[in-house]
């Protein structure tokens, strides 16, 4: 049981690390595929 809270852990963190990757400042071609409106 142990290891499966920690696979989901992982596997969530994963998901934030990721979504902070994409939404990183100086990419706002990457940022408009997530869904955000890039800044002028």
């Amino acid at each position: 049981m142990g290891f499966f809270i920690l696979g989901l852990f992982l596997a969530y963190y994963g998901l934030y690390a990721l979504h902070l990757w994409k939404n990183r400042p100086g990419r706002p071609d990457i940022a408009a595929h997530a869904g955000r409106i890039p800044r002028r």
